[in-house]
Parts: C-alpha cells; sequence; structure tokens
C-alpha cells in the first residue's frame, strides 16, 4: 500500500485507503452494444437510402445525409472505444493505483507514472457510485457546471478534458473499490 500519510495537510486525517481490484463490479457491456448496432444499422439505412435513391437519398447526397451519418459514426466510436476500454484497458490501466479518501481531499496516486493527484472535497459538487456489482464499483468525484454561459460550460469541460492540474481535479475516479458506497458514506459522517 503507497502512504498517503507523507502528503497530508494540518488537520487533514485518513478516513479510507484502498487499491482497485481489476475485474471487479458492473461493466456497461449491454448499453454499449446497443449504441454500437444502432449506429450501424442508422449508417446502413443511410447508405441504403442513397445507394437506392429512396426517402432523404432520393436526390444523392444531401446536407442532412452528412449529419445523419457523421452523428451516427460518432455514436458509433464513442461506443467502440467504450468497448474496448472495459473490456481490455481499464485493468491494465488501473493495476498500478492506490486511493485515498481524507477529510479533506481525495487522493490518487499512479504508481506507474509516480505521479500524486488530488482534488478538494468541497469543491466536488458531485459525488456518487456507478458500475456497482458484488460489492465493488466505482466512486466519481466531480464538478457540475450549472452556469447557462456556454462559455463557462466550454471552459468547464476543456479544463475536465485537457487541462486537469493534478493538484486539483475537477474529475476523478476511483475505480474497481470494494463497497463504493460505504466509501462515499464516510464523507457523510
Amino acid at each position: 500500500m503507497y502512504d498517503f500519510k507523507q502528503h497530508l495537510q494540518e488537520n487533514e486525517k485518513i478516513l479510507w485507503e484502498g487499491r482497485p481490484v481489476p475485474k471487479t463490479g458492473s461493466k456497461p457491456i449491454g448499453s454499449l452494444l446497443f449504441v454500437c448496432i444502432f449506429a450501424i444499422i442508422s449508417i446502413s439505412l443511410l447508405v441504403w437510402s442513397v445507394t437506392n435513391k429512396v426517402g432523404d437519398g432520393a436526390n444523392g447526397i444531401s446536407d442532412s445525409f452528412i449529419i445523419l451519418v457523421l452523428t451516427s459514426v460518432f455514436f458509433l466510436v464513442i461506443a467502440l472505444y467504450g468497448l474496448i476500454y472495459y473490456l481490455f484497458l481499464k485493468d491494465r490501466r488501473i493495476a498500478h493505483n492506490f486511493y485515498c479518501l481524507t477529510n479533506l481531499r481525495a487522493l490518487k496516486y499512479d504508481s506507474k507514472k509516480e505521479q500524486l493527484y488530488y482534488g478538494y472535497l468541497e469543491k466536488y459538487t458531485e459525488i456518487h457510485c456507478e458500475n456497482t456489482k458484488n460489492g465493488f464499483g466505482d466512486l466519481y468525484f466531480s464538478v457540475q457546471n450549472d452556469s447557462d454561459n456556454p462559455k463557462e460550460a466550454i471552459g468547464v469541460i476543456k479544463k475536465v478534458f485537457f487541462d486537469q492540474d493534478p493538484k486539483d481535479m475537477t474529475f476523478m475516479t476511483f475505480e474497481s473499490i470494494e463497497n463504493p458506497k460505504a466509501v462515499k458514506a464516510l464523507l457523510q459522517k
């Protein structure tokens, strides 16, 4: 187990420490397969309509045809990535992680990269469990954007996906941990 005590701040105490248990928890394979099949059927029907000159494809390739195909391809790519991630990549990616929950922060140490990541609990607007099965699952910490301003929303999305500061994470996941609901309950005491 990694020694998180060396990273504790003043008045900070450890509530929980753990490691992921690969090959545990639920995987949204059924949902991802449904999206893949739906996207493939949509693309097939659109291509068929153009080749047989019926419906939207009666006048050749139109703007709506291009939008529908690109949207279907987008969903297909996202669903295929999700399938590959949950079936092959997730277990290898999380095998080197250590997790710690304190009264102030959620911390994650990646021993392969030798990198400590953390986020302050007071900033997280949403903490929830997902993919739970047989007492194992994922615990998600995230900052929700409640602003109606599109520029602020894009800024939050950009920060989550591209500009994550390891010392102030806006999104963090404790993946494949034992009893994520009990770990979450520690925050409410």
